[in-house]
């Protein structure tokens, strides 16, 4: 059996799950979701090769998708990537939540690209400023994909200003998303906090774990 196969008839999970990005945050958040399961992990960094790939796909899910297949065939067993970005409404085809992480070009520090967004939602007030997170989350062995979760964060509003502080692990839009209801940008909320606005991971975390389980209890029943 594959290292990450998520069949057999002694474990209904996978013992080894690749963490299909090179992104340590990311690796830290995917791991998460699948945190309590007796499951170890390995990074792309720990394999012999990896996958010639870009993010070219139409959709978050298209690109989670991608990654996670191209992955598990490089791996030989079980990958779990994600894929996401930032949703203005507002400001219609001026932004894709596609180019969210390459936003204002490639060369730009997490500190130009927010400060580009805010000079882009400048002209914007009130309801206008509204935003949230989309993420997906892909898991696939061996190249053939077995599910992908959608999930769209809480509502918030694009701050007018931002800490560079608040800029960490990459996530550059923790420092702009603001959420009125604790009076704090995300980069500053709490764990409590999180659950109250809406937390994207959270809600994955809970739809991957319950998903996971639900597999588990098929496997056994039928091995039975």
């Amino acid at each position: 059996m594959a290292a990450g196969s998520l069949k057999g008839p002694m474990d209904a999970l996978p013992r080894t799950v690749l963490l299909a990005t090179d992104n340590v945050a990311k690796q830290k958040r995917l791991s998460w979701l699948l945190e309590g399961l007796e499951l170890q992990f390995v990074t792309p960094a720990q394999l012999p090769s990896r996958p010639g790939l870009r993010e070219e796909g139409r959709s978050h899910r298209a690109n989670a998708v991608r990654k996670a297949t191209a992955w598990s065939l490089a791996f030989g067993g079980t990958a779990i990537a994600s894929d996401g970005g930032l949703v203005v409404p507002a400001l219609g085809a001026r932004w894709r939540s596609l180019h969210t992480q390459r936003f204002a070009g490639s060369e730009r520090s997490d500190a130009e690209r927010a400060t580009a967004l805010l000079d882009l939602v400048g002209p914007l007030a009130g309801q206008q400023r509204r935003a949230y997170w989309r993420e997906v989350v892909a898991i696939a062995e061996a190249g053939r994909l077995l599910r992908t979760f959608q999930v769209r964060g809480g509502e918030g509003v694009i701050a007018s200003t931002f800490a560079r502080k608040d800029i960490r692990d990459g996530f550059w839009v923790g420092a702009l998303l603001h959420f009125p209801s604790v009076g704090k940008p995300y980069a500053r909320l709490t764990p409590e906090e999180l659950r109250r606005v809406g937390d994207h991971w959270a809600a994955l975390r809970s739809r991957v774990r319950r998903w996971a389980t639900e597999t588990c209890r098929d496997s056994e029943r039928a091995s039975a």
